[in-house]
C-alpha cells in the first residue's frame, strides 16, 4: 500500500533546510576615563590632582569594549560607544573607534563638570534613548576611580531595564541574552530578554587591545550631545545630588621591619609581634591598630552624636532640608544571608539613631529569626517588616513603598550585589543622592556624611547627598570571631563558612596572598598556616588567570580590597596594581627569597626566605602561642544564624 504524499513530502526531503539569518544586535557600550592610579597625586590642600595625571580607559570598559564589538562582528551587529565627561574624554572614544567601535557619543557640557552617579545615569539614558534602541548595553563592572557601582543599576532604572551585575560569560540565544554572573559567591547563570544592561567583570573576556598611533578620526563617526541638545532647557539642568567636601590620601605606613636569624628565631619573633600587635587570635576584621593606618593632612574626628563637628562645612550652601533632627525615620534594610555584617549593621545604625534621637523602620530580605529579632529590639527599631523576594528590582519598590510611607531622612543597608541593585535603583526612581561601598558614616554639622574610599584604597572622599533623603551601603566590619585554632577546612576556594570568594574575604580577619611563587603542588604547604589561623585565601591576578584560585579571591585594582587584621603574602612579587588592594590591611607578613622583592616595601614584616623552609617554624610558634591562650568572650561573638 501506498500513500500519496503529494508533492510537498518530495520538495521538503530535498530541498535544504532554511536557516533564518542570526539577528543583528545592536550593542551600546558605555566607557570612562579615568586618570591612571600610577601618576595620582595630591593638592596642598589635601584633595586629588587630577590634572597631572595621566590618563586612559577604565580597565573594566576594555572588556566591555572588547565583548561589545565581539558580538557585533558575530552577529553582522553594530557597536556604539558612549562616555559622559570633559573634552578631553574625547581620547577614549577615538580609541574605541580605531579598536573597532561604529560610532562614538560624547555627553560633554560645561553645566556637567563632577557630574555625580545620579548625573551621568540620567543623561546616560537619554543619550542611549535618542541614539537607539540598543539590544545590549554594555559597561565595565565599576570604575578604579569611584568604584561605586551604582551607575548600571541607575540606568537599568531610568531605562525601565533589568540588569545583571558582573557577567563572566555572555551568549545570545535568539532574542535573549544568557549571561553567568560570578560576583559574590557561586555563579549563576540566566536567561533574560533583550534590552538589557550588564555590567561585565574582567572575566568576561580579553580587555580590547588599542594601537600604539591613532589614525585620524572620521568627525561624522563622534557626536557630541550637550544638555540642550539632550532636550534639557536653559537652567533646567540639575544639580549633583552628592557632593564632595574633601578627598585624602589613605596612606598605610608598614614598619618595614626585616626578621633575621634561625628559622625558629624568626618564627618566634614574628608570633610576639603578631601577638603584641593585635593582629591574630581574639581580633576582630578591622580593628586595626593605631600604629599602622592613618589618614594623612585629616584632623581628628570630633563629631559627636548632637553633630558639633568643625571641619570644613559650608553651611550656607546647605539644604535646610537635609539637616538631621529629632524624630528623623530611618530605613535599614537586613539582608539574612548576610549575617557577617547584618550585626555590625544594626549596631552601627542603631548608634548613629540614638545620637540624633531618630528612629528606625528594618526591612528584612529573606526569613527573620529569634537571634536577629532580639537584635533588632536592642536598637530603636520602630517596625520591622519582611519580604522573601530575592529580585532587587522587586525589593527596590519594596523599599519604594515604604519611603512613600515614612518619609525617611536616610537609607542603609550592608554592602552587597542585591542591596547596590535595589537602592541605586531606589535613589534613580527618587531623586536621592547616594553612596555606595562607604566605609564607615559620621555626623558633620547635622548632616550624614559617607566616607568612600576611591583608586583601590588609596584615597578617601567625604560624600555629602544634598537630597531630603542620603542612600548609603556600607563595608562594615564583620561581627564574627577566629574559631578554634585548628579547626576548619581544606578546600582553598570554600571559606570557613561555606561560602566562597568575595563575601568570604570581606568578613576575613586573616587572609593568606599566594602569589606565582607558589607552586600549584606546593599549595597544601600552606594548609596548616591557614589552619592554625583559620584563614581564608586571596590571590594575585596571574594566580587566578591559571585558574589555580577563584577570581572571587583576586585582590588588587581589577580585584577587590581587603578589611582583614592580618596578611600573609606568600610568593607575591608586590607590584602596585596588587598592593593597592592591601591599603586598609592592619599587618602585613611578606615572605619571598628575593632580598628586593616591591612587596617589603608595603609590608610591616619581611622575611627573605623560602616559604616552604619557614612556614613550619611559624605555624609550630603560632599553635603553641595561640593554644596556651584563653579562648575569647562569648560576648565577643554574634550569630543570626
Amino acid at each position: 500500500m501506498f500513500l500519496n504524499h503529494g508533492p510537498d513530502l518530495h520538495s521538503r526531503l530535498i530541498r535544504p533546510p532554511v536557516v533564518k539569518p542570526a539577528p543583528m544586535i545592536k550593542v551600546a557600550v558605555l566607557i570612562k576615563q579615568v586618570p591612571s592610579i600610577s601618576d595620582l597625586r595630591l593638592n596642598p590642600d589635601g584633595t586629588l590632582d587630577r590634572e597631572s595625571a595621566g590618563r586612559e580607559m577604565n580597565p573594566h570598559c576594555r572588556r566591555a569594549l572588547g565583548k561589545g564589538l565581539e558580538i557585533a562582528e558575530e552577529y553582522g551587529g553594530t557597536t556604539t560607544v558612549f562616555t559622559l565627561g570633559p573634552p578631553a574624554a574625547e581620547e577614549v572614544l577615538h580609541q574605541a573607534i580605531a579598536a573597532g567601535a561604529s560610532r562614538a557619543i560624547h555627553i560633554s557640557d560645561p553645566l556637567l563638570k563632577g557630574a555625580d552617579t545620579y548625573l551621568t545615569a540620567r543623561y546616560l539614558s537619554r543619550a542611549l534613548a535618542i541614539e537607539g534602541p540598543f539590544d545590549l548595553i554594555l559597561m565595565g563592572r565599576n570604575s578604579i576611580d569611584s568604584d561605586t557601582g551604582q551607575v548600571g543599576p541607575q540606568l537599568a532604572e531610568f531605562l525601565g531595564l533589568d540588569f545583571l551585575r558582573g557577567a563572566i560569560s555572555l551568549q545570545i540565544r535568539g532574542t535573549s541574552a544568557e549571561v553567568s554572573t560570578e560576583e559574590s559567591g557561586p555563579t549563576v547563570t540566566e536567561v533574560r530578554q533583550m534590552p538589557l544592561v550588564i555590567s561585565c567583570a574582567e572575566r568576561l573576556c580579553d580587555p580590547v587591545r588599542f594601537i600604539d598611533s591613532l589614525p585620524d578620526l572620521d568627525p561624522e563617526l563622534l557626536v557630541t550631545h550637550t544638555l540642550e541638545r539632550l532636550g534639557v532647557v536653559k537652567g533646567g539642568a540639575p544639580r549633583s545630588l552628592t557632593t564632595v567636601s574633601q578627598i585624602k590620601e589613605h596612606r598605610t605606613d608598614r614598619l618595614r621591619h626585616r626578621l633575621v636569624g634561625s628559622t625558629s628565631e624568626i618564627a618566634e619573633e614574628l608570633t610576639r609581634f603578631l601577638i603584641e600587635r593585635g593582629a591574630v587570635a581574639t581580633c576582630r576584621a578591622g580593628a586595626l591598630p593605631e600604629s599602622s593606618m592613618q589618614i594623612s593632612a585629616v584632623p581628628e574626628p570630633t563629631a559627636t552624636a548632637q553633630g558639633k563637628d568643625t571641619r570644613n562645612v559650608d553651611d550656607t550652601q546647605l539644604n535646610p532640608d537635609v539637616k538631621l533632627k529629632a524624630g528623623d525615620r530611618y530605613l535599614m534594610l537586613v539582608d539574612i544571608e548576610q549575617p557577617n555584617q547584618t550585626g555590625a549593621l544594626i549596631g552601627t545604625i542603631g548608634q548613629l539613631a540614638d545620637g540624633v534621637d531618630a528612629y528606625v523602620d528594618a526591612i528584612v530580605v529573606g526569613r527573620s529569626d529569634d537571634d536577629l529579632n532580639k537584635l533588632l529590639q536592642n536598637v530603636r527599631v520602630c517596625r520591622s517588616i519582611q519580604t522573601i523576594d530575592r529580585n532587587p528590582r522587586t525589593v527596590s519598590e519594596f523599599i519604594s513603598t515604604e519611603v512613600d510611607l515614612q518619609q525617611p531622612k536616610a537609607i542603609f543597608a550592608a554592602s552587597s550585589v542585591l542591596a547596590t541593585e535595589a537602592l541605586a535603583r531606589v535613589s534613580a526612581r527618587h531623586g536621592f543622592g547616594m553612596v555606595a561601598d562607604a566605609i564607615g558614616v559620621e555626623i558633620v554639622k547635622d548632616r550624614i556624611v559617607g566616607l568612600k574610599p576611591a583608586f583601590g584604597g588609596t584615597t578617601v572622599a567625604e560624600i555629602l547627598c544634598e537630597s531630603p533623603t542620603s542612600v548609603f551601603t556600607l563595608r562594615l566590619a564583620p561581627t564574627s570571631r577566629l574559631s578554634k585554632v585548628g579547626e576548619g577546612i581544606a578546600d582553598p576556594q570554600q571559606s570557613q563558612s561555606g561560602a566562597s570568594g568575595l563575601a568570604a574575604l570581606h568578613s576575613a580577619e586573616v587572609v593568606i596572598g599566594v602569589g606565582m611563587g607558589v607552586a600549584l603542588a606546593d599549595y597544601e604547604r600552606l594548609e596548616p598556616l591557614r589552619k592554625v589561623l583559620q584563614a581564608e585565601y586571596a590571590a594575585t591576578r596571574k594566580v587566578t588567570d591559571r585558574g589555580h584560585l577563584d577570581r572571587l579571591r583576586q585582590v588588587g585594582v581589577t580585584g577587590t580590597f581587603l578589611l582583614s587584621n592580618l596578611y600573609f603574602a606568600i610568593g607575591i612579587s608586590g607590584k602596585l596594581n596588587h598592593t593597592i588592594g592591601l591599603s586598609r590591611v592592619g599587618t602585613v607578613v611578606a615572605i619571598n627569597p628575593d632580598p628586593s622583592a616591591p612587596i617589603f616595601e608595603n609590608s610591616d614584616f619581611s622575611i627573605v626566605a623560602d616559604y616552604r623552609v619557614v612556614l613550619p617554624a611559624i605555624v609550630a610558634s603560632l599553635e603553641t602561642a595561640l593554644n596556651s591562650q584563653a579562648p575569647p568572650s562569648e560576648l565577643d561573638t554574634v550569630s543570626l544564624l
